[in-house]
């Protein structure tokens, strides 16, 4: 959070969201994408991670699995809830 003036005269300061990007190499394998941000220290990015787990868990085979494992473990509600689907959903697929 960063305050940003709102007016400088009467001395008005607002808390504004700071919000920073990170460069994802185009060139690397999706699985290695998703792993590093199935670890990464911010829940958005782990709860996006979860998001892309469920809608790939086809194609990742046995590696979906170990991933689900790790969401499903997070300390995040929302990071964990998205890993138990994943984990419910891989077994639905037998």
């Amino acid at each position: 959070m960063a305050w940003q003036w709102i007016d400088k005269v009467y001395g008005i300061q607002r808390l504004t969201p700071v919000l920073n990007e990170r460069k994802i190499s185009p060139t690397r394998p999706f699985l290695e994408n998703l792993k590093m941000a199935a670890t990464d220290r911010s829940p958005m990015v782990r709860r996006i991670a979860g998001e892309m787990l469920i809608r790939e868990s086809k194609n990742l085979g046995e590696e979906a699995c170990i991933l689900a494992k790790i969401l499903a473990s997070d300390r995040s509600p929302s990071v964990a809830e998205r890993g138990k689907y994943a984990l419910a959903d891989l077994e639905k697929q037998g």
